[in-house]
């Protein structure tokens, strides 16, 4: 039996178990959907949901942070930024003494993972939280660094 054939028999199993498919209107539902499909997949790929496709640079780095599917899509993006300064970069991506705080730093973000939900619509995502009270766009936030003037023009003209 092939994958296809294995992935729609565990579909009608996990269907047939569902006390929804009872309901005459949805079993009548689920039958037609399934007779006017071909053997191509049902769902809509993770690209069609994302919209558009993208369009990367000649080296396949993101044009906007729109573009980024997690946070190491901007290192690439910020070496090509201040490719005619490479101290600059060099600052940027290291860490403190011998790097053990930037290695741990990425040990520790990759102890976080994505949990999948399924049968939602993913394209209506809020991502707001409250912190003391006050209410923001998201929970990511950058706190104050050094040499900012180095990386930003605009803060070369305050400092």
């Amino acid at each position: 039996m092939n994958a296809t054939n294995a992935a729609r028999r565990n579909l009608l199993r996990y269907l047939a178990a569902s006390p929804l498919v009872a309901a005459p209107s949805v079993a009548s539902s689920i039958l037609a959907l399934f007779a006017s499909t071909s053997n191509k997949a049902i769902a809509q790929s993770y690209d069609a949901l994302r919209g558009a496709a993208q369009k990367l640079d000649a080296d396949g780095v993101i044009n906007s942070p729109e573009q980024a599917l997690n946070v190491f899509d901007f290192e690439p993006a910020a070496k090509k930024a201040l490719a005619a300064s490479p101290a600059h970069f060099g600052y940027l991506a290291s860490g403190v003494d011998d790097d053990s705080t930037l290695r741990a730093n990425r040990e520790a973000f990759s102890d976080y993972t994505i949990r999948v939900r399924r049968l939602i619509d993913a394209r209506k995502i809020d991502t707001s939280v409250k912190i003391f009270g006050e209410t923001w766009a998201s929970p990511i936030f950058l706190c104050p660094v050094s040499s900012q003037a180095a990386f930003n023009p605009a803060e070369r003209e305050i400092g």
